[in-house]
């Protein structure tokens, strides 16, 4: 069967199978290209695919009506927010209000702001919608980056937190979440660990802000000993690393005491008393 490119709207042939195996209809120049049909970067909406030599471009159209050619790599980046408007812009605001083409933005709404006076510098007083105040800089009023006094940013995570999280797991009990590494519990467990330890890796000797608590039965597989300190042990990033990727296999690899001898015997290190 015949199909189009959705990226570059090249025609060509392939099968039902193939679709299927790959899950899109792209042509083997666009395979490999992100998808950033409709998005938005800044003053910046992308519109359509530029396929062409070099780095993939797309043609976008900015907030102020110009069309321009940008390489996906400057859009997913931040490097580029505008046709160059936004630049100008940000210079006149620089300039203050002596300047003939500075833009005022007093009493213009942006998101859940509203601008109330210019106080220099580039930056605005604004009202949010709940009633606080706060200062923003100019291009962030203008390319979208700031729309309140960060009410928004605490509902969207409140919205997307607790049981409306992806992450959220429904087997998992109160009691359970409770014994997660984030407790008070858990951290006083650390720091008995570490000072015991002289905040010192037992391995290398290494001390430094980068050391690990280890846990010598592993923590999923032994909750009564998770704020046991007789079953921690002091490691640095790179030693612990080593312990359980290198070692072990992988991170998730349950562990024993006798994994921890069996490390410090093929490495040849002193076993650690503290730790035996």
């Amino acid at each position: 069967m015949v199909v189009r490119c959705p990226l570059c709207g090249k025609a060509r042939r392939a099968t039902l199978r193939h679709i299927a195996k790959t899950g899109h209809t792209y042509c083997r120049g666009c395979a490999h290209v992100y998808d950033l049909m409709g998005q938005r970067f800044g003053r910046l909406t992308a519109v359509r695919y530029a396929r062409g030599n070099g780095k993939p471009r797309w043609v976008c159209r900015c907030s102020c009506g110009n069309a321009v050619e940008v390489t996906a790599h400057d859009l997913l980046t931040g490097h580029t927010v505008s046709c160059g408007c936004h630049k100008q812009d940000m210079a006149r605001q620089r300039a203050g209000k002596n300047h003939p083409r500075f833009l005022d933005l007093t009493k213009q709404q942006f998101g859940r702001l509203t601008v109330e006076e210019y106080v220099g510098d580039s930056a605005w007083l604004c009202r949010c919608e709940c009633g606080e105040e706060v200062l923003v800089q100019s291009g962030n009023l203008t390319n979208g980056g700031t729309e309140s006094c960060g009410c928004l940013w605490r509902e969207v995570m409140a919205a997307r937190s607790g049981e409306n999280s992806a992450t959220w797991d429904p087997s998992l009990t109160d009691e359970d979440r409770a014994g997660r590494r984030l407790s008070p519990k858990y951290e006083a467990w650390r720091v008995a660990v570490f000072v015991r330890d002289g905040h010192e890796c037992q391995i290398c000797g290494k001390k430094d802000s980068t050391i690990n608590a280890h846990h010598l039965y592993d923590y999923s597989s032994y909750p009564d000993l998770r704020h046991n300190v007789e079953d921690g042990v002091t490691m640095c990033r790179g030693c612990h690393r080593d312990f359980h990727v290198d070692f072990m296999g992988h991170w998730t690899v349950p562990c024993t005491p006798e994994d921890y001898a069996r490390y410090l015997a093929e490495r040849r290190i002193e076993p650690v008393a503290e730790a035996a």
